[in-house]
């Protein structure tokens, strides 16, 4: 059990480093001394639980994958239901700091398609989408890109609240982005 609890302790430690130096340097100016001094630890400390930097970046978005699916977020990008929505933004919100570095211009360019990848695999088992066609697999890739740029600024702008966000979702899916805008500007 105490070697268990150290394990995540190191590796939270690790993990919460890279995190951290993501937020100023890419990834491939990143060494694993630079990881470790954040962290506190050893080098040695670093290669028990990884490979390398790039096994770490693979541990932290497995994490986060794998988080999404047990969270059970609703993802149906039709629903008009401000509660689910909220929920899942919450979900992003809580986890802003690795989103943020990960999905960052520092970050892993692959790790966007993993997430939009996971959120195809949710809408199809989901909705039975198994079969669209080519136009329907286009609007859903249109929608997952939308959603993820959508993402991607929000958890790096956190003065925007879960409430003003879901306002923004529900004008693009009701209204489309251009009505959207014209009423937001209108409004300032």
């Amino acid at each position: 059990m105490a070697y268990s609890h150290a394990k995540t302790v190191t590796k939270k430690a690790l993990e919460h480093s890279l995190i951290k130096l993501l937020v100023d340097k890419p990834l491939d100016a990143i060494s694993v001394n630079e990881i470790t001094t954040g962290a506190r630890l050893t080098r040695s400390s670093f290669y028990r639980y990884f490979d390398d930097k790039y096994d770490l970046v693979e541990s932290i978005e497995k994490d986060l994958l794998q988080e999404m699916v047990e969270a059970h977020i609703e993802r149906n990008p039709f629903a008009l239901n401000g509660g689910a929505m909220a929920t899942g933004l919450k979900f992003y919100r809580k986890r802003a700091d690795r989103f943020a570095s990960l999905l960052g211009p520092n970050g892993d360019r692959s790790f966007e398609y993993k997430i939009k990848k996971q959120l195809s695999k949710d809408f199809d088992q989901q909705y039975a989408w198994e079969d669209l066609t080519l136009k329907e697999r286009y609007l859903e890739d249109a929608m997952l890109d939308l959603g993820m740029n959508m993402v991607k600024f929000w958890v790096t702008n956190p003065a925007m609240s879960e409430a003003d966000m879901v306002e923004v979702i529900y004008g693009i899916m009701e209204s489309g982005p251009t009505a959207t805008m014209k009423k937001l500007l209108n409004e300032s």
